[in-house]
């Protein structure tokens, strides 16, 4: 072998440079160990103690190179990272509001214009229906609803030359905006989540818009959606309130616009019931607030430790107290009829207060309402603006305040940019309080405002909430505030690191969610070893049984082929998961699959009286393009699910695509030095034994006399599978591919998926559910589209009434293992994307062939038995869903599998062909083209059984201990493995012939006449 040197060279380089990587992952493991025996008290694990002393040892030196120290921070960042489906974690996707920045781009050009909301309205739709450019969409139906306008009149260009801007030039400053902010935002939430206490987050760019998190041991879901979702828009505001300046002047005005928000609505509803004077009613209605402000307010009476009060403050106290005793009174004022309550204390006496009014929660939507009622808006003042508080009060309310926007209609301190820095602190009033320092521009305005707002109240507004709206005692010159509630420790430090951020440039919203338990990562660390065990020893009793030494070559090949691809998963910072686990697994036996292909060669030298080292020499060379097409096919495949895939399917991509290029190196070069290091001391190597030495020796079956039978059988099972996948009205479709809310939940295994079922379409009306068996220990998978399409319903809400539906089985929250959610948006693009990616994975290989083989024929066989391996696959899934307990669903996870047998089933045709190749090419006098094809297949079935034997092993070892996760992946793959097999004998070739002997001018082929 030439360049053995260097062979031994990058074999000892790379595996020094493993051992380094894998080292950190030790290390860690062994600090991390340490620190569950120190929690672990009396027998029970305490966490907050493991995390302390994780946080005690992050800045000490725990592993020493000699030439270098890291510390336990730095050594778990180098350390192997495990998956959320290993750990346990939280995954979401986030999506920047297209719709809304568009919106914020228009400013005030598209304040009121019907078109503008009509065409984003329309955009959203479709958008959400078939993905694509949303820019493109909008601008599209924006010049349809407003044909008279130009796009420069609603979108002004920094160069202030919108008037010669042309339509394509907006376009693609909307683009470059959008694509700003979106690259912006991933930068504002990865800049959080490392001030924050999150180990380990992961944060990418998608395409689309989309930005994804991995959030390794979440322990609180909740928590950190409002870390990714809060836009941290940081306001503060002047405020309508009750205050009383110099000690003893009161001035009402939170009462005042209370009372006549509630005398429009009730005069209103005693013009629509014709009751009363109405004529005086409607001349009275129709005054402006000032107007009723004269008549009502401007008589004082003396209440209260003589403070004067406006006759507002008796007015509406007795109004109130006749609403609380008596239905009939509370008709004359309608807001405390719709359930909120005036700006009192709770004896109905005048206090200095910021609120406009108080309201428990299921009644807010009904008081919004009414507050957007026309003759309410035209009875206030043009600049209120009411907003809610974040929280409840102590008396379980939330509160609501008339907040006075400024002349240009915002508030009074706002911007990107306004906080320095911010961080939690004890409370003056005890409790925990959010203290912020501001920017200078912005201390200078805040200067300003406390400057001119002595004894009035100014609200701090965090995205569109209060959070506070403390009393102006004086200027505050220094830029220094504070917010204060009802905060604990780690919400208060949350909402610092989202203000010290800075403001998202644009909303956010979850779009995806995974959450996966700790006992289910526990659960899939173990299986996913068990798989990965049982499949190391599968292949070592087929190899070393086989191929005895050469075997056990193979045998070493491939342990080195595992440690390479998990020494390189680690160094480029890249996460195991089960998934990478199944690539791994998987990967083994397509390994063996080149071993295969030299020692078969090698054996037909033997046979031919070649001695054992020009066998050997002849073997490796013979096998060698062989090798390289079926595993640049294969290739392709895995390369296409790397750029189009995500979560689990990105992680087997990456994991097969490291082990098609290891094992490559592994089974051409190392198996290869260790035979002729061998051979150079004298020895000698047994390739078969008695038993193995002429299986399938020549055997010469007529494959290609019988091709008809074989597409007669084909044909027979595609055709019955498609009637039946029509007559169940095809494959239960995923969450990735229809969106909705998964839950996987434990309960008692009697119950069946029907009577689940039963409860949930009983409990969560106007939804769609499906429940699966997994397993035979009482798992469910639960999905249901309930509240879907409500974008302000939470998660943990929706979880909350899935629960209370299955209270009759007693379920808890702590019997729910995983949850995931999928939005309408994301699920239509993961169709189409899926679509995509399967045409072009199919187009890439036909291409591939087409050019190596240089013959239509050849491609066009291998794509029909592509095409035949699919669709066994959906039939034998049409006939056999509902009666396996697992999940037989069209989703990403299939489309992998899919993608993996078409990779799969090319190598195995590939192989065929080349010594197809080869046969034309030495048998050139030979006129029956059927029978050198026929003589190729049977030249190689030796080989197309072994490899197939080896990794079909593996893949039922997946199959059966690789965990539910990976039941419907490793089901399909069996199914592709003997469906491949079958077609790259029985199928593709037998197609070729068909295809060579229409072709009468084939340059490449003789044609027997």
């Amino acid at each position: 072998m030439k360049n053995k040197r260097f062979v031994i060279f990058f074999t000892v380089l790379l595996t020094v440079l493993c051992v380094y990587t894998l080292s950190f992952t030790l290390v860690t493991r062994k600090v991390e160990n340490k620190g569950r025996v120190y929690a672990t008290r009396n027998g029970v694990f305490n966490p907050d103690l493991y995390k302390n002393y994780l946080d005690s040892m992050g800045r000490q030196n725990v592993y020493n190179l000699g030439i270098k120290k890291f510390t336990y921070l730095e050594c778990k960042k180098y350390a192997l990272k495990l998956g959320l489906d290993l750990q346990g974690g939280m995954n979401v996707v986030l999506e920047v509001s297209k719709t809304e920045f568009v919106k914020s781009l228009a400013g005030k050009n598209a304040v009121g214009d019907k078109q503008f909301e009509a065409a984003l309205k329309k955009s959203q739709d479709q958008y959400a229906a078939n993905s694509g450019d949303f820019v493109d969409i909008f601008t599209k139906n924006l010049k349809e609803l407003s044909p008279g306008k130009t796009l420069s009149q609603y979108f002004t260009l920094p160069d202030n030359k919108a008037s010669n801007a042309t339509d394509q030039d907006v376009v693609r400053y909307i683009k470059e905006q959008l694509d700003g902010a979106i690259s912006r935002t991933r930068q504002v939430v990865e800049t959080r989540l490392n001030q924050s206490s999150a180990m380990q987050p992961t944060v990418q760019q998608l395409d689309g818009g989309r930005i994804s998190v991995e959030l390794p041991g979440v322990d609180n879901p909740e928590r950190m959606r409002k870390l990714l979702q809060g836009s941290a828009k940081l306001e503060f505001w002047r405020v309508y309130g009750n205050t009383i300046k110099n000690g003893n002047q009161a001035n009402g005005k939170a009462y005042e616009l209370y009372g006549a928000a509630s005398r429009a609505l009730a005069i209103k509803n005693k013009l629509k019931k014709g009751t009363g004077d109405t004529s005086a009613l409607a001349a009275e209605g129709s005054k402006p607030v000032n107007s009723l402000g004269d008549e009502l307010f401007n008589e004082t009476i003396v209440k209260d430790s003589g403070k004067v009060l406006s006759k507002a403050d008796s007015l509406i106290a007795d109004s109130v107290k006749k609403a609380k005793d008596d239905a009939a009174a509370a008709n004359s004022n309608p807001l405390a009829e719709a359930g909120l309550d005036p700006p009192y204390n709770d004896a109905g006496k005048f206090v200095a207060m910021p609120v406009f009014g108080m309201a428990f929660n299921e009644n807010r939507a009904k008081i919004n309402a009414l507050l957007n009622d026309p003759d309410v808006i035209k009875a206030l003042p043009s600049d209120i603006r009411f907003k809610w508080s974040a929280k409840e009060n102590r008396n379980n309310q939330f509160e609501l305040y008339a907040l006075k926007a400024e002349r240009d209609g915002n508030a009074a301190l706002f911007g990107d940019r306004i906080i320095e820095d911010a961080g939690a602190s004890p409370g003056q009033t005890g409790g925990v309080e959010i203290s912020m320092r501001m920017t200078q521009s912005a201390a200078s305005t805040w200067k300003k405002l406390t400057g001119s707002s002595m004894d009035e109240f100014i609200a701090i507004v965090l995205d569109d909430q209060i959070y506070s709206a403390p009393k102006v005692n004086g200027e505050i010159p220094n830029g220094m505030s504070s917010i204060s509630g009802s905060f604990d420790q780690k919400e208060a430090e949350d909402l610092a690191n989202i203000l010290k951020a800075g403001k998202l440039p644009a909303p956010t919203s979850i779009v995806a969610e995974d959450v996966v338990g700790p006992t289910l990562g526990k659960e899939s660390i173990q299986q996913g070893l068990n798989a990965m065990l049982l499949g190391i020893v599968m292949v070592i009793l087929i190899m070393g049984l086989y191929y005895m030494r050469a075997g056990y070559y193979a045998i070493i090949a491939v342990l080195l082929n595992i440690f390479f691809i998990i020494g390189i998963l680690a160094s480029y910072d890249a996460a195991l998961t089960l998934s990478g686990i199944a690539g791994i697994v998987l990967t083994m036996g397509m390994a063996v699959d080149a071993n295969v292909l030299i020692y078969e060669r090698i054996k037909e030298e033997l046979f031919a009286g070649k001695s054992l080292r020009l066998a050997v020499s002849n073997g490796f060379n013979a096998a060698f393009s062989s090798i390289i097409d079926s595993n640049l096919t294969t290739l392709i495949a895995g390369i296409v699910m790397l750029f189009a895939g995500s979560g689990p399917v990105y992680s087997f991509a990456i994991t097969l695509i490291i082990g098609i290029l290891s094992s490559l190196f592994t089974a051409i070069y190392v198996t290869r030095l260790l035979m002729e290091r061998r051979l150079d001391k004298g020895k000698t190597i047994s390739i078969y034994n008695n038993l193995t030495k002429t299986v399938l020796l020549g055997k010469n079956f007529n494959f290609i006399g019988n091709r008809k039978k074989y597409y007669a059988i084909s044909s027979i099972i595609i055709i019955a599978g498609m009637i039946t996948l029509f007559a169940k009205g095809g494959l239960t479709t995923g969450i990735d591919f229809k969106g909705g809310r998964g839950y996987q939940i434990k309960m008692a295994n009697n119950l069946s998926a029907e009577q689940i079922k039963g409860t949930l379409d009983q409990q969560l009306p106007g939804s769609s559910n499906e429940v699966k068996t997994i397993g035979s220990d009482g798992r469910y998978k639960i999905v249901t589209t309930y509240l879907l399409d409500k974008q302000d319903v939470k998660s943990d809400s929706v979880q909350n009434s899935v629960i209370n539906a299955l209270k009759t089985y007693n379920v808890k929250k702590e019997d729910i293992l995983s949850t995931s959610e999928v939005g309408p948006t994301m699920a239509s693009e993961s169709r189409g994307r899926s679509a995509i990616v399967f045409l072009v994975a199919m187009f890439l290989i036909f291409l591939y062939v087409l050019i190596r083989f240089k013959d239509v024929s050849f491609a066009l066989g291998a794509l029909a038995a592509l095409i035949h391996d699919v669709l066994i696959v959906f039939s034998l899934y049409a006939f056999l869903d509902g009666y396996l307990p697992f999940a037989m669903e069209l989703d990403q996870t299939l489309i992998a599998a899919i993608l993996t047998i078409v990779g799969y089933s090319i190598n195995d045709t590939v192989v065929v062909f080349d010594r197809i190749r080869e046969f034309t090419t030495n048998f050139k006098a030979e006129k029956n083209i059927g029978k050198v094809i026929n003589d190729a297949i049977n030249q190689t079935l030796s080989r197309t059984i072994m490899t197939s034997l080896t990794t079909l092993a593996v893949v039922v070892v997946l199959l059966i201990f690789g965990g539910p996760a990976l039941k419907s992946f490793s089901f399909a793959l069996v199914i592709g493995i003997v469906a491949g097999t079958y077609s790259s004998i029985c199928i593709a070739t037998p197609i070729v012939v068909d295809f060579i002997k229409k072709d009468k001018n084939n340059p490449n082929l003789a044609v027997k006449s």
